[in-house]
């Protein structure tokens, strides 16, 4: 368990009862509206406190003149105002001894001097008094149910979701696209799902970043896998000791960097005013601190998938079962490119894998047994367990062709019915409409499917590295 001096302050957050809303909106076209509408339709039972002295009610919930008139505690504030009137509201924060505030509203040190001057005000005002600001520049943050507590499914955001998949993954973003439309994309999803425990944009990172995130993410044994989008790393030596931390309990932090390059850097200036990425971060360095570095959206999920679904491989040894020749050829091409090995199999696994061939078929690793695809379940079976069971394997990855010549009835007990030998698995699958139905049959086994060797084999490649570096 991380245990950092920012750790309660991303509690008073993620575990707030009681939350304001100043800036709430009748209008549905308005961050205020779907704040409040997103907390309750998530199922947030705490208290929700709409402020605006224009209404009376909004979304069922008695709305107030101000901070001050509402009766009791309030843990936490959003702001969706007009960023130059939130410093004369700050004092009713004060006065309600609130633990925290988000700042959703844009417009400060991304965007001008006057707007820096104005963030670094609003800073200060919070520091003096203990208040904890998650933002400027925030589109908000997700947090699921604990067991154990007394806490509710609290999506607060100003995107809205029709959906949100409790699991055993963490996200954080610098920027909203992360807590907003890449997961709205991998909430939609029917098949290969993945559920997030947490999620938060950081905006500006005025004040709490992705250290305060890594130490509170991390504490959580519901979490497995943490992933991070960032632009800059605010508290590098800090950030650093927390995921080589992290990495020693088992806990990879999946890291997409913005700014890598001069362009990219001039990018990040004017969305989320940071310098971008510093050039001496790279990918051995990263790995040295026990972080997963990646260098796209694809890779980012692909690789949160594997942490997500399988056990991690204890060595760089695949053993393949292909029914395609060529994809085969094509995966060891990937894995020589990553630093993997296609071992080869053991007497034993020969053996069994010959009874599926014809006889004057050349067996190695890859195995191709394309030819007596046609054969099924028992085919199938047969020969991934022989090769998941050689002790001269450390992962497996099996490439299958859902096609109509090659269909078959109850694909998913080839897979549950296997004899468990704590090794990853990992699936590729190529064909049309066959291929639809076998992954939805697939579903719930937390078996990863991948269109590609290449993409399913990267995966591999940075589970091993995180095991080899943490």
């Amino acid at each position: 368990m991380v245990r950092q001096v920012f750790f309660n302050r991303l509690k008073e957050i993620f575990e707030a009862r009681s939350i304001a809303i100043i800036g709430a909106s009748p209008n549905k076209d308005r961050p205020g509206y779907t704040l409040i509408n997103s907390m309750m339709i998530h199922g947030f039972k705490g208290k929700i406190f709409p402020i605006n002295p224009k209404y009376p009610e909004i979304l069922s919930h008695k709305c107030y003149p101000s901070l001050r008139d509402i009766p009791g505690d309030v843990d936490l504030v959003f702001f969706a105002v007009a960023g130059n009137a939130i410093p004369s509201l700050l004092d009713d924060c004060v006065q309600k001894k609130v633990g925290a505030i988000v700042v959703i509203s844009a417009g400060f040190s991304e965007a001008s001097e006057e707007g820096a001057a104005l963030e670094r005000q609003i800073v200060n005002k919070c520091k003096q008094h203990g208040m904890s600001l998650l933002g400027p520049n925030t589109t908000g943050f997700v947090a699921m149910s604990r067991e154990g507590k007394v806490m509710d499914n609290l999506v607060a955001s100003i995107n809205h979701f029709d959906s949100w998949l409790d699991g055993d993954l963490a996200i954080g973003g610098q920027t909203g696209i992360f807590a907003g439309a890449y997961m709205d994309e991998v909430m939609y999803r029917t098949n290969q799902r993945l559920g997030y425990h947490l999620s938060i944009s950081f905006g500006n990172k005025a004040d709490l970043d992705e250290s305060d995130f890594l130490s509170y993410a991390g504490s959580l044994p519901q979490v497995r896998a943490i992933q991070l989008y960032l632009e800059s790393i605010k508290r590098p030596e800090n950030f650093f000791k927390i995921t080589q931390e992290l990495a020693r309990g088992g806990k990879p932090v999946i890291f997409l960097r913005g700014g890598r390059t001069s362009m990219g850097r001039q990018s990040t200036r004017a969305h989320t005013g940071s310098e971008g990425q510093n050039p001496e971060f790279d990918e051995k360095f990263l790995e040295s601190n026990g972080i997963v570095p990646v260098t796209d959206i694809e890779e980012f999920f692909d690789i949160a998938k594997g942490f997500s679904y399988q056990p991690i491989p204890r060595g760089k040894k695949v053993g393949v079962v292909t029914m395609s020749g060529a994809n085969g050829t094509m995966g060891a091409d990937a894995a020589d490119d990553f630093g993997l090995e296609f071992p080869s199999f053991n007497q034993e696994t020969m053996n069994a894998l010959k009874k599926m061939v014809p006889p004057d078929q050349v067996l190695r690793n890859p195995a191709d047994i394309g030819f007596s695809m046609i054969m099924g379940k028992n085919t199938r079976k047969s020969s991934i367990q022989a090769v998941l069971s050689d002790p001269n394997v450390d992962s497996l990855l099996v490439i299958d062709l859902a096609v109509s010549n090659s269909d078959y009835p109850d694909v998913r007990s080839t897979y549950s019915e296997l004899e468990s030998c704590r090794k990853p698995i990992f699936l590729v699958l190529q064909g049309g409409k066959v291929k639809d139905r076998w992954i939805a049959e697939l579903e719930g086994l937390k078996i990863p499917i991948y269109p590609t060797a290449r993409r399913a084999l990267r995966v591999i490649q940075a589970m091993y590295r995180f095991n080899s570096h943490k």
